[in-house]
């Protein structure tokens, strides 16, 4: 079986490519998180924030947002407050990232002593995609890493289905990130920074929301579909939207249709689904006429 990362062993090493059911050189084989009841990410985390044998703390997201960071506020607060070194690198790409949560990365950053820096990669139309999350030891006696597709998001860490690598060989994770924090094109997070970063996040809800047509106006049906291919491409740039996106897109004129007829089989499925919950109740019923009165009482 595989095992967990685990403290306690000599310093951090390097992570190299492992075959399934294969043990790697010097470590088991990394665990899969993949966010099943049993395979969540967010224990993990907040129990590596707690570990006080893990000072330091790397973590590299391409999305940083308040649902996700809510979820560690907690843990990562006491992790600063026992004097561990936090290193927080997402990026501007897309701006998806929400500035209100750098804004609370930002306040946590200036109490007392608490050692946290945070960085955005602003490397234009370069795609920003790295999901790490590092935890070491300065004195060499513990490690933990996890990489997959978990955005610091509710749903990328709590719930979602995603698929993570937990190792404690992290040599080469550490490596990788000190390289990525060092790139020329990565900015630390300060308030002008983050004041010129809220302002291109705006511009960009902006032009993804439809305008509101002047009262007594109807908008033209090509503006209107304009903006909805706008709504979908934003969605589709998003990991936690892209299905939901696809979704909207394969059913588009049938749901454009609707604003043309006024027409719609959404009471037709509603009533479907609830016949479907009364026999699923009921274990089936072998009385037809007591399954159609059933079925009656509920829709009325």
């Amino acid at each position: 079986m595989a095992a967990e990362p685990s403290a306690g062993r000599s310093g951090p090493r390097a992570v190299g490519p492992v075959a399934a059911g294969v043990a790697g050189r010097g470590g088991p084989t990394p665990v899969l998180l993949d966010g099943s009841a049993e395979g969540r990410l967010l224990p993990r985390l907040i129990g590596r924030l707690r570990d006080p044998n893990l000072d330091r703390i790397d973590m590299a997201v391409s999305f940083v947002m308040k649902s996700g960071l809510a979820r560690i506020l907690g843990p990562l607060e006491d992790a600063l407050d026992r004097g561990a070194h936090i290193r927080i690198l997402t990026t501007d790409y897309l701006a998806i990232t929400d500035p209100d949560a750098l804004t609370q990365l930002a306040d946590l950053a200036e109490g007392g002593d608490r050692r946290l820096e945070v960085r955005l990669f602003s490397g234009g139309s370069v795609a920003f995609h790295p999901k790490a999350y590092i935890f070491w030891s300065s004195a060499g006696e513990a490690a933990a890493g996890y990489v997959g597709s978990s955005n610091l998001s509710a749903s990328g860490i709590d719930g979602g289905v995603e698929w993570n690598l937990g190792t404690d060989r992290v040599e080469q994770l550490v490596t990788g990130f000190d390289s990525l924090w060092a790139d020329g094109r990565t900015r630390p997070l300060s308030q002008e920074t983050l004041s010129a970063y809220r302002e291109t996040w705006q511009q960009t809800a902006r032009r993804v929301v439809a305008p509101q047509p002047a009262a007594g106006v109807e908008p033209d049906e090509e503006s209107a579909a304009a903006a909805a291919d706008a709504r979908l491409r934003h969605l589709t740039d998003v990991a936690e939207t892209n299905r939901l996106a696809r979704t909207l897109r394969a059913w588009q004129p049938e749901l454009l249709a609707y604003f043309d007829d006024r027409l719609t089989n959404g009471p037709t499925e509603g009533t479907n689904r609830i016949i479907k919950a009364v026999k699923r109740q009921g274990f089936g019923y072998t009385n037809a006429e007591n399954y159609r009165w059933r079925v009656l009482f509920r829709c009325a």
